[in-house]
């Protein structure tokens, strides 16, 4: 329980070995767990990654990388020097970064729901509850 009091223990340390304009680096990353605060924020920075696009011509793919670039920027709170968005010049380098901090707060979702049945509702057998009704 401790760990999802103590924020100093909601941190994950890795490393990343990547090609970035073709030479091999490689670096220590620290992320922390979203709070509540962290998860608004991360919508409002890909937002503002996104400014002035026009939504009827922004594919999915482009709104998703503004997210990952989002989440990156606001969890890590250690990085090493050559990790900047602005120099990096393949997309890859974030999306492995992103997929290490999502296994970490996946982690945590899974250690809060361990030993619990979550696919099932008592109340989902009941024809209201499906509809969105209360069951009484």
């Amino acid at each position: 329980m401790q760990e999802y009091i103590d924020a100093e223990l909601r941190k994950h340390k890795f490393t990343i070995k990547t090609p970035v304009f073709g030479k091999d680096v490689e670096g220590e990353f620290e992320c922390k767990y979203p709070s509540v605060l962290d998860s608004l924020k991360i919508q409002t920075e890909a937002s503002k990654y996104l400014e002035g696009a026009d939504p009827q011509n922004t594919f999915d793919n482009t709104v998703v990388q503004a997210l990952k670039i989002a989440t990156n920027d606001r969890l890590l709170t250690k990085r090493p020097k050559w990790y900047n968005i602005e120099n990096l010049d393949d997309f890859a380098v974030v999306d492995e970064v992103y997929k290490e901090v999502e296994k970490f707060i996946e982690s945590f979702r899974q250690k809060m729901y361990e030993g619990e049945d979550t696919r099932n509702s008592t109340e989902a057998d009941n024809a209201k509850a499906m509809e969105g009704e209360q069951a009484i």
